[in-house]
C-alpha cells in the first residue's frame, strides 16, 4: 500500500470511527476537505466505495439509503461473519463477480454436502466441509490477456502486449479502451467469459468436486449473476432527463417564450392539439 493510499486509508478510518453510521456522500466530503488532492481513479479505484472494498476490512457498507448512499460503520470483532454480503453491497453477493475480482475483500465458500456457496470476508473460518475459492488471481487475469491476443493482428498485438507487461495495476483500463477502439471489446468479453468459466471450472475440480458437482456450480453462478445483474440495474435510479429534467426545460422555455416579441411568437411551432385543448375550441365533427 503506497503511502497516498495509506494516507487517505487513515483519514477515511477516522472518519468513520468519529462518525458511525455516516452516509457515503458525506464521508467524501470529509475526505475531500481533509484531503483536497483525492483523487481514487488516481489510486487505481473508481470510487470512495471501490477504495473501502479494496483497502478498509474494518470499514463496511452497512446498508442503503436515498439510491446508491450507503451507510459506513467501523467493523467490530463480533460483526464480522455479519458483514459477509455487506462489505461491498448488493453487488458482492454476485458469485460470478467475486470470483472475477483478484481484490475482493470477500471470497466464496462452498459446501462438499449440499454446495452450497456462500461470499465471506477474506479470512472468516471454514465451516466443517468447505471448500475455500478465492478469486482469480492478477496473474490469470494478465494470463488471459496473453492468450487473446494470440490471435490478433501483429500489429494490434505488439500494441497490446505492453499494456499487459507494464507493471501498472490499472493496465486492464487501458486494454479494454484499445478494444474499444478496434472493435474488439465484444469478442474479448465473450473470450474472457470463456476462460474464466474454464477456469473456475478447474479450481473447483482440483479441490475434491467431481464433474456434475462442478457443472452444477456452474449453472448456479450462472444463474446467480444474471439475478444479481437485474437487481443491479433495477436500483439504479431513473437517469436525470427524468421528470425533474422536464420540469426544468419547461421552466427554461416558459422564461424565453416570455422574452419573445409578438411576431417571434406567430413564428413559434406548436402541436395544433395543444393550441386547441388550450382555447377550448371544440374539435371538428368527422
Amino acid at each position: 500500500m503506497n503511502s497516498q493510499i495509506q494516507e487517505a486509508a487513515a483519514v477515511i478510518r477516522k472518519i468513520v470511527a468519529e462518525r458511525p453510521n455516516i452516509l457515503g456522500s458525506q464521508l467524501a466530503q470529509m475526505l475531500r476537505q481533509q484531503l483536497p488532492d483525492w483523487n481514487p481513479k488516481a489510486l487505481g479505484v473508481d470510487n470512495l466505495r471501490h477504495f473501502i472494498q479494496m483497502h478498509l476490512a474494518d470499514v463496511i457498507v452497512a446498508q442503503k439509503r436515498a439510491g446508491l448512499d450507503y451507510v459506513y460503520e467501523t467493523v467490530v470483532h463480533e460483526k464480522v461473519s455479519h458483514a459477509a454480503n455487506l462489505v461491498a453491497g448488493e453487488a458482492d453477493t454476485d458469485y460470478w463477480r467475486v470470483w472475477v475480482s483478484p481484490n475482493s475483500p470477500v471470497v466464496l465458500h462452498i459446501s462438499r454436502d449440499d454446495l452450497r456457496i456462500r461470499v465471506v470476508v477474506r479470512g472468516e473460518g471454514l465451516l466443517p466441509r468447505e471448500v475455500l475459492v478465492e478469486p482469480a488471481s492478477v496473474s490469470v487475469h494478465e494470463s488471459m490477456a496473453r492468450q487473446f491476443a494470440q490471435d490478433l493482428g501483429e500489429d494490434l498485438k505488439s500494441k497490446l502486449l505492453p499494456v499487459i507487461n507494464s507493471g501498472d495495476t490499472r493496465w486492464w483500463q487501458v486494454w479494454v479502451r484499445e478494444l474499444r477502439a478496434v472493435k474488439q471489446v465484444v469478442a474479448w468479453n465473450n473470450f474472457r467469459r470463456r476462460y474464466l468459466e474454464e477456469k473456475l471450472s478447474e479450481r473447483l475440480l482440483a479441490s475434491g468436486f467431481n464433474r456434475p458437482d462442478v457443472e452444477s456450480l456452474l449453472e448456479a453462478v450462472r444463474e446467480n449473476h444474471l439475478f444479481a445483474s437485474a437487481r443491479k440495474r433495477a436500483a439504479i435510479p431513473e437517469p436525470a432527463h427524468g421528470r425533474d429534467a422536464d420540469a426544468a426545460l419547461r421552466t427554461i422555455i416558459i422564461r424565453i417564450v416570455q422574452g419573445m416579441s409578438g411576431q417571434q411568437l406567430r413564428e413559434l411551432r406548436l402541436p395544433i392539439g395543444s393550441v386547441v385543448d388550450i382555447l377550448g375550441v371544440p374539435p371538428a365533427s368527422d
